[in-house]
Parts: C-alpha cells; structure tokens; sequence
C-alpha cells in the first residue's frame, strides 16, 4: 500500500512499508468446499502473494476426514493456521499471515461457473465465484494474461494488473465487448492498443490503432467490463425497510460474489445496528448506501485511520478535509500542508483505506 510522505505518522508508515516487503497469506472470511473426496488446502481458504506464501499453496490444512458430513461447515482459525505452517517449516522473518476465522461451506449444487474456454478450471478458481454463473466469456485476470491466442485480452488483463501490482489477479474478472474490432479489418500490419482511463473501474475502454498494408490507419474501442470477487455480506431472508441488521448468523451471511468495483461493501459489523431505506430481498447483496444515511464524519474532525498490518491493526490521527456518511470515501491528512489521501468511512470518526477485498 503506497500513500504520499508524511501523510501517516512515521511508526505508520514504517510498519506498513515493513509489511508490504513480506510475503503475505490472508485468511479468507468464507469459501466453498472445493469437492467432497478433495482435502481444502492452503490456496483455497487463503490469499497468497508472493513466492515465499505461495510455496505453501498445496499444503492439507483440513483434511477429508476433518468434515463431520458433506453438509456441514467447518471452521478454522488463523491460529490452527499458523500451527500447520509452523510444522510446514514457515518462517516468520519473511512471511505474513493475517485474517481472523474462515468459514468452509458445503460444496454448492453448483459447483463450478462457466468462464470461457480461456478460463482456469483449477478448484482455486472455482472456489471463487461458487454459486454465480457469469456467462461464457469471463475469464480472471491471471487466466487472460496465461492464456496464449487472446492477444487482446491478455493486454486488458496486463493493464489491470499493472494497475493493482500484481496482487489478486485471480480475483479480478473481465469480459471483452468485441463487436467494434470489425471496424479495423483483416490486413492489418500494425496494431497499439491503450487503456483510456483508470482501468480498475466498472467499464473502461481499450483504444486500438491499426495500420494497414497500404497505410490506412483505423481506430476502433473495445470495451472491456470489470468485476471483483469480495467478501459481500447477504440477506439470508427479506428484510423490509426500515428494519436494522441484526448481524453475521441471523439476517446476514458472508458470500464471495463478483462484484462491481464501484459498489460500496463494507464488513458485516459495520453494518449491524444501521436502518435501511429500502426493501432487500432474500439472496441480495446488502451495500452501505442501502442503509439510512447518517453523518458519521465531519469536515475538520479528528477520524482514526486504521491500517492492517500482517496479523495487527495499526492506528493514527489524521484530520478530515470532507463530510460523509457510511462506506463514503472522503478526503484526510495529516496537517493542513500535506497532501490529502483518500479514506473510506467505516465508523463514527473511522476510517481505513480503500481496498478490493
């Protein structure tokens, strides 16, 4: 995570440049049981960055006969994790692991989506998106860029992960609109193709410039969709308007889900207590903006930012350049001379950066 100098406190931004050097293991909130006669492994409950964590990606950390039945969920926790990797041999000095408790569902009747012939059908990438069918031509971002014969693709996919630094390309899905390519032709001698715009959005454009044969140059755009698998919370029943969430286990649950990179998700705790302003059906993504709005930080107040650090969360005064409401992202710095980064609310007088986690 990059912020400009001098916008954190220096123990802040020391610790956070400690821990971007690490390889890092995330413990996911929740994920589908691969296959029943499978063990669940390291790279299925876990994200894993670097090379160090990913030596680890097939390590057994719940074996076939750790299921009480095929519909029961197991759980585990990051200190049941940390004692596998410790008999794995994992060293600490380099290597990070953070998160709390994953959940491990039954395998769905829908075990795996279609995601195009380009698509990866490892389980990793099926325990992805477990229940959500998203159409022929989907693939993720590690699969485009893998994948020989889909030149275009493979570019979109690149200047996404240039974009996010290479981290959870597995996670990233897009989808090419190929219908503006007939306006280039077949003799084509040359070709560039750019981004225009930010990339990590929910739609951008790739901006393609042939030449022919006899010099001719033609320009086409090819739009390219974006979503992301994130930790939603979900209605387990309808819940009518006006009502306040009650929490994780009774109106809520926890599902990975692609999403846009414009909806608004914040964690199920943030949520617990809010009233919301409309009718959610049963099955629906529940977002902040769907709840009551109420001004949780003020322009000029105080906020504490709050950043994740391997296994521990690091917190610092900063002062809010904005106003606004939960999941709202706003404008903090550390004093009136230093450039201001942008935060998302998660709380009265809390914030914490931005993510696609």
């Amino acid at each position: 995570m990059k912020h400009p100098v001098q916008i954190i406190a220096c123990i802040l931004v020391g610790l956070i440049a400690s821990a971007a050097d690490a390889d890092r293991i995330e413990l996911r909130h929740s994920i589908r049981r691969p296959s029943v006669d499978q063990p669940v492994r390291l790279a299925d409950v876990a994200r894993l960055e670097g090379p160090l964590a990913l030596r680890f990606a097939d390590l057994v950390v719940i074996p076939v006969d750790g299921f009480r039945g095929d519909d029961r969920s197991v759980s585990l926790t990051v200190g049941e994790l940390r004692d596998r990797l410790d008999e794995a041999g994992a060293g600490w000095a380099r290597l990070e692991l953070c998160g709390g408790t994953v959940v491990v569902r039954p395998v769905a009747a829908v075990r795996r989506p279609r995601t195009g012939a380009s698509a990866s059908t490892s389980p990793e990438s099926a325990s992805l998106v477990p229940s959500v069918t998203l159409g022929d031509d989907w693939c993720s971002v590690r699969d485009a860029m893998a994948t020989p014969g889909k030149e275009l693709v493979r570019h979109a996919a690149s200047f996404i992960a240039e974009a996010v630094d290479g981290r959870d390309l597995d996670r990233i899905l897009i989808r090419l609109d190929p219908r503006g390519l007939d306006r280039l032709g077949e003799d084509l001698t040359d070709l560039t193709v750019r981004a225009r715009g930010e990339v990590l959005v929910d739609r951008f454009d790739l901006n393609l410039l042939g030449r022919s044969a006899s010099g001719n140059t033609r320009t086409a755009q090819v739009p390219v969709d974006v979503r992301i698998v994130r930790d939603v919370p979900i209605a387990v029943d309808d819940i009518g308007r006006g009502r306040r969430i009650m929490g994780d286990g009774i109106d809520l649950r926890v599902e990975q889900r692609p999403m846009k990179p414009s909806s608004v998700i914040v964690d199920v705790e943030r949520l617990v207590g809010r009233q919301t302003i409309k009718r959610i059906g049963a099955g629906e993504a529940v977002l902040a903006p769907m709840m009551q709005p109420e001004t949780l930080v003020t322009k000029g107040s105080v906020v504490t930012v709050t950043i994740r650090c391997g296994d521990s969360l690091v917190s610092g005064p900063m002062t809010a350049r904005q106003s606004g409401c939960l999941g709202d992202l706003i404008e903090c710095a550390r004093s009136k001379n230093d450039k201001p980064v942008k935060f998302r609310i998660v709380g009265f007088n809390q914030v914490e950066p931005p993510t696609i986690h």
